[in-house]
């Protein structure tokens, strides 16, 4: 059974702050105003420790409150951490943002129909032997280039959203065109043969791209892109008719050039003969076996069996 504490200093802190009364006036003089204009101290109740996920596991004398905002249904917790580290730490603002995150990803799997987060308003109660506490508290201050930080850090992802984009639109994209259009039409209930044209097209213009274009270093990576690209549609896509799709990209130049579909069809050909040996060696043929029948390598016998047990 673990410690409820690590120190003296923890323990009282806890049992005192447990106290939903002495909790009230501590956090009464220590939220900031416009915060406790928002929320609720009367609601004020300790969270039980199933809110205090197994990352939380090195805190445990910190102690989580919930409450209500004001003139509002929503909850709101407020996480109150007391710093026992012998050394203050300089990296404290990203182990808040864990903690913040832990509290809420708990909330979420303990109220799994609410499509909404609560807000978290974190504290750090600081003993240490150095005085005052070294460190900002600011996680932006951490940053070589806090600018940047500001624009970037919480802020919204920027969503590359394939699915919206016009086939025109991604033609215009040279070398990234290629794998935006795979995965806007790998979804298709038809990988129509229209869509095959639009295909090769892609696949001629990005090679004349790399060609006229003295700043992109064409060391054989093209043929591995557009292989790797075509790999993936013929296993994803639903094409109807893989020896007219076959035919279709055979005739264009490049591919017929570096022999891409010769490599594919035995890469493809290759990796069915290795699900038939797992199948085997999962039904517990001799391995001895597998290699006569198969044709694979005793090397490639034990990787693939290996995956058995992965």
């Amino acid at each position: 059974m673990k410690e409820l504490t690590k120190t003296p200093h923890d323990k009282i802190f806890r049992l005192s702050l447990s106290n939903v009364e002495v909790a009230r006036d501590f956090l009464s003089i220590y939220l900031p105003k416009q915060i406790l204009k928002t929320i609720s101290l009367r609601n004020l109740t300790v969270c039980p420790n199933s809110y205090i996920t197994p990352d939380l596991e090195e805190s445990l004398s910190d102690i989580l409150y919930k409450t209500k905002i004001l003139n509002s249904k929503e909850d709101c917790y407020i996480y109150t951490l007391i710093e026992h580290q012998a050394i203050p730490l300089w990296n404290m603002p990203i182990r808040i943002v864990q903690y913040q995150l832990a509290i809420i990803d708990s909330h979420i799997r303990q109220n799994p129909k609410k499509k909404k987060i609560p807000i978290v308003i974190p504290l750090l109660v600081y003993n240490g032997k150095k005085s005052p506490y070294p460190f900002s508290l600011d996680i932006f201050d951490l940053f070589h280039n806090q600018e940047l930080a500001k624009k970037t850090f919480t802020k919204p992802a920027s969503l590359i959203d394939v699915t919206s984009m016009s086939d025109k639109e991604i033609k215009k994209h040279n070398i990234i065109g290629l794998l935006e259009f795979s995965q806007k039409h790998v979804r298709d209930k038809k990988f129509l043969k229209a869509t095959i044209k639009t295909l090769a097209c892609i696949i001629d213009e990005l090679e004349c791209y790399v060609k006229n274009n003295k700043t992109v270093d064409n060391n054989n990576w093209l043929k591995d892109y557009i292989s790797s690209v075509l790999h993936y549609i013929y296993y994803f896509a639903n094409i109807i008719d893989d020896a007219e799709f076959s035919k279709e990209l055979e005739k264009i130049e490049f591919i017929k050039k570096e022999n891409i579909m010769g490599t594919l069809a035995r890469k493809i050909e290759k990796e069915g003969i290795q699900k038939v040996a797992l199948k085997l060696l999962q039904k517990g043929v001799d391995r001895a076996i597998v290699i006569e029948s198969t044709g694979l390598t005793e090397e490639e016998i034990k990787k693939i069996d290996a995956q058995q047990y992965k």
